[in-house]
Order: structure tokens, then C-alpha cells, then sequence
């Protein structure tokens, strides 16, 4: 469990706020629902005498001065090409959604803010790359609305297989390196 994950409540705020936002009942059900889980959590930990669980499982704390600046060894090279290429693929969706208009741009603007946190999840965290799969479903969904605007077959099925072959290219390369 990553203790950083509680950042994705901001999702729940976001949407509440998107689609009921006007409606003080919509966030007083999103008070008393986490005000009910606290009490719940807090009576099974007097119950159990494990009062410290809190404390022992966050730690809330941004590993940033465990990473020496700008080391290769900090950075994790795939991590941030990944980053990048669905962070350009969000930026051509959002232009050709922005063109068609209707209510997919409010899907994709909940879809890059659950890829922002999930990158600011793996900022956070020490240098890891089992942190990114996170981001794994904002990607796919960019890459799926990318490939779908991609007319021509031809140049639809290379990018599909190139798509396909990344993974295991990049676990060749790592194994021999």
C-alpha cells in the first residue's frame, strides 16, 4: 500500500465539485462519509489495542533529498519517456476533443488529472518503478483515443505493434545492460 494513494480523494472532490458542485448535501455526504470511516477505523483499532497503526503505516514524507540531483541513477529513464509520450498523447486528444466538443472533455479532463496524481505519486515516492503501473489506465485510455483519430490502417496496425513490442524490447535491453 502506498501512502500516498490517499491523494486520489481529490478525484472524488473534483467530480463532486464538476457535477453537483452547487449542492451543499453533495458535500456534507462526502464529510459524513469520511467522518463515519474515521470513527469506524478509530473504535477497531481502541478494540484491538493498536492505536499506532496510523503512525506506523503513513508516512507522509516526499523523498526528494534521498535522490542526489540530476543523477542518472535518480531518474528513471523509462519512467519519464512513458510520462512524456502520454503526456503529448493527452495534449493531441484534448485538441481533437476540444474541436468535437460535447461531454468527453469532462472524461478526459478526470482522465489527466488520475495521470497527474499518479505522476505526482511517483514524484513523492523513492525512485521505484513498480509505482508507475498508477498510471497505466489514464495511458491507455489516451493511447486508445490517439490511435482511434489515426486514419489509415497500415499506419494504425505499426503503431499497435510497435506499441506491443516496446515492453519486451525494453526487458531485452535491461536484462544485457
Amino acid at each position: 500500500f502506498c501512502s500516498w494513494a490517499l491523494l486520489y480523494f481529490s478525484l472524488v472532490i473534483f467530480s463532486v465539485n464538476t457535477y453537483l458542485g452547487k449542492s451543499t448535501k453533495n458535500w456534507l455526504v462526502i464529510s459524513a462519509g469520511m467522518a463515519t470511516f474515521l470513527v469506524l477505523i478509530f473504535a477497531i483499532l481502541v478494540l484491538n489495542g493498536n492505536l499506532g497503526f496510523f503512525q506506523e503505516q503513513y508516512d507522509f514524507v516526499a523523498h526528494f533529498h534521498e535522490v542526489p540531483r540530476f543523477s542518472i541513477k535518480a531518474v528513471n529513464i523509462k519512467v519519464m519517456v512513458f510520462a512524456i509520450v502520454i503526456f503529448v498523447l493527452a495534449i493531441i486528444d484534448f485538441v481533437k476533443f476540444r474541436k468535437k466538443g460535447g461531454g468527453k472533455i469532462i472524461i478526459f479532463r478526470f482522465m489527466l488529472l488520475y495521470f497527474l496524481v499518479s505522476l505526482l505519486i511517483n514524484a513523492l515516492q523513492p525512485v521505484s518503478s513498480f509505482l508507475i503501473i498508477f498510471s497505466f489506465m489514464p495511458g491507455a485510455v489516451f493511447l486508445a483515443n490517439y490511435v482511434e483519430t489515426i486514419k489509415r490502417p497500415q499506419l494504425k496496425e505499426i503503431l499497435l505493434i510497435i506499441f506491443i513490442l516496446t515492453p519486451f524490447i525494453l526487458l531485452f535491453v535491461e536484462e544485457m545492460g
